[in-house]
């Protein structure tokens, strides 16, 4: 189930690779900005690739994986760059242009993103809800919320192949900036070249401030909901198939992980090969 995900194939490389991803995501398009020296790039650069391997580490090894802590570890790491295409106009100053500068509407993209990020998050907020309420009069397995599926019989939840329910939520984002341009921007735009070039970057700037901020605030919408239900219920959702996911450590870390890392704590590897195997132990 896990070896086609690349953290779960072999976390070493894995986890390093994705750390240098975030890393240099992070790091690169903020010291281009505002001109950093080497030596912060550089300490900027180690501190989001530790956060990252810790993270992913925790997320992988933690019994079990404390949800909220991963939420909090995906905001960290993927908000920095969203500033860089949420404000637009900071890079194109950085670049010497000043397309974006709009004295009647200062940073209209920002305010974008955050309508699609208010109407993503009510959208997926309230969609969770109707469907936890339509579960509860008919109950199915699986609960098919937009981007995971939830299992009542074991409170246990996992990610759809495929989201459900984005195209009408692209529709409802897409309609909403349509009404935001026509009421904010169309009025001052004249027909002279540079302010129409100055209205087709706005919109070029806006498809992927609404993708990022829909997707990202539809799953905290979700996640807000069931953290919710969860304290409601007494009763808090584990990832499908945990078991297998500890059979995977126990495997990895004694026959798969390097000696010479795993040497340098065993503590740290071999409690979860001696958690796993008391675990069978104890099984009838």
């Amino acid at each position: 189930m896990f070896t086609p995900y690349l953290p779960f194939h072999d976390f070493i490389s894995s986890t390093l690779l994705v750390g240098l991803v975030f890393a240099f995501g992070v790091a690169t398009p903020f010291a281009w900005l505002f001109a950093w020296s080497t030596a912060t790039w550089f300490l900027v650069f180690l501190g989001v690739l530790f956060t990252a391997v810790l993270g992913a580490y925790c997320v992988l090894f933690s019994m079990p994986a404390p949800k909220s802590s991963s939420v909090a570890l995906g905001i960290f790491l993927v908000l920095p760059v969203s500033v860089v295409f949420t404000f637009p106009e900071v890079l194109a100053w950085r670049m010497g242009s000043r397309l974006f500068d709009n004295s009647q509407v200062p940073f209209f993209n920002g305010m974008y993103a955050l309508v699609a990020a208010v109407v993503s998050f009510s959208w997926a907020y309230w969609d969770t809800h109707i469907r936890l309420s339509q579960y509860k009069q008919s109950p199915a397995e699986p609960l098919g919320l937009m981007s995971m599926n939830i299992y009542f019989s074991d409170y246990s939840f996992e990610a759809r192949d495929r989201p459900k329910g984005l195209t009408s939520l692209a529709v409802v984002l897409s309609i909403t900036g349509l009404m935001m341009l026509q009421l904010l921007v169309v009025p001052s735009t004249s027909t002279e070249d540079i302010e129409v070039k100055r209205l087709i970057g706005t919109v070029g700037a806006m498809i992927p401030s609404g993708f990022f901020w829909g997707l990202t605030f539809m799953t905290l919408g979700q996640v807000a909901h069931l953290f919710a239900f969860e304290k409601k219920a007494a009763k808090q959702f584990t990832l499908k198939n945990f078991d297998l996911r500890l059979k995977w450590r126990h495997d990895y870390v004694k026959y798969h992980l390097p000696t010479p890392i795993r040497k340098l704590n065993l503590r740290l590897f071999n409690q979860h090969v001696e958690a796993y195997e008391r675990y069978l132990d104890s099984q009838p």
